[in-house]
């Protein structure tokens, strides 16, 4: 097992706007909210959004955009392209079969919806999901909240290399299982470009893939040196990442850390993302 810490968990029905900004915004520190979106129709009733049947039916027509390519996130290295909704949703399912997975490592396309407005090209699926109300008031005096909201649809084992965003996070899971890792922003990460050069998209992306695997020499020196900040979402719950982390996230197969241990090989993962500018 690798040398994880737990992240904290802070419980969401006693969570106020006061208490997110001087327990998690002003603070820096990270946070879990198991089940805070425990009620959302995206994770459960007849709305849920595991339901892939309704779904396509209901929206498989939208074209959507997603990612084509090894690696996601570096936003000039992967080819964008606009897709049927339904089309991805079946991609989805038919990547959670071994054989086809096992197809995926050499013949078949990866794709994947992440970071992507949906609800502007489904709006429909915006009534689904919400934004916690403690992560809904400002700061005194510093004006209405501008939250971007994001979705996140993988294949199983699908994964974000480790990087860090420039605005406050808040990450919502709607379907199957998520690992987060997280590291302070005083870690010094390997990346392929340095930050004082390159795109903005290249300069918060490090050059580990993926933590836990240990034939990556990188990988290795990490998690010998660091002790990852780490926990395994499902649907409902929450991770508050404060600005400038250096975050991994990856779909796995079960709710346990020695699950998450390994890539996951069965279960596709939904999540929704907001993120929010620091106050000045």
């Amino acid at each position: 097992m690798p040398r994880w810490e737990a992240i904290r968990e802070l419980d969401p029905a006693s969570m106020t706007a006061e208490r997110m900004r001087t327990e998690c915004i002003d603070s820096e520190q990270p946070a879990v909210f198991r089940g805070v979106a425990a009620d959302w129709p995206a994770v459960s009733g007849p709305r849920a959004w595991s339901d892939w049947d309704r779904l396509g039916r209901l929206h498989g027509h939208n074209m959507v955009s997603v990612e084509q390519g090894e690696v996601f996130y570096a936003a000039d290295a992967l080819a964008g392209v606009r897709v049927p909704f339904g089309l991805y949703l079946i991609y989805m399912h038919e990547a959670a079969k071994p054989e086809v997975l096992a197809q995926m490592h050499s013949q078949l396309p990866k794709m994947y919806l992440g970071q992507v407005d949906l609800f502007a090209d489904v709006p429909e699926m915006r009534h689904d999901v919400k934004l916690p109300d403690f992560a809904c008031e400002p700061p005194a005096g510093r004006g209405a909240s501008h939250a971007v909201c994001n979705a996140w649809f993988g294949r199983p084992g699908q994964v974000s290399p480790i990087h860090h965003d420039p605005q406050h996070n808040l990450l919502v899971h709607v379907r199957g299982y998520k690992l987060c890792l997280l590291y302070k922003p005083s870690v010094a990460m390997p990346r392929t470009v340095p930050a004082e050069a390159g795109s903005s998209a290249q300069r918060n992306i490090s050059d580990i893939v993926d933590p836990r695997n240990d034939d990556d020499p990188a990988a290795a020196t990490l998690s010998a040196q660091v002790v990852a900040k780490a926990v395994v979402l499902g649907p409902g719950d929450g991770l508050y990442m404060p600005r400038k982390w250096w975050h991994f996230c990856a779909a796995v197969d079960g709710p346990t850390m020695e699950e998450a241990a390994s890539p996951g090989r069965t279960e596709p993962a939904m999540g929704i993302n907001f993120w929010w500018p620091h106050p000045r």
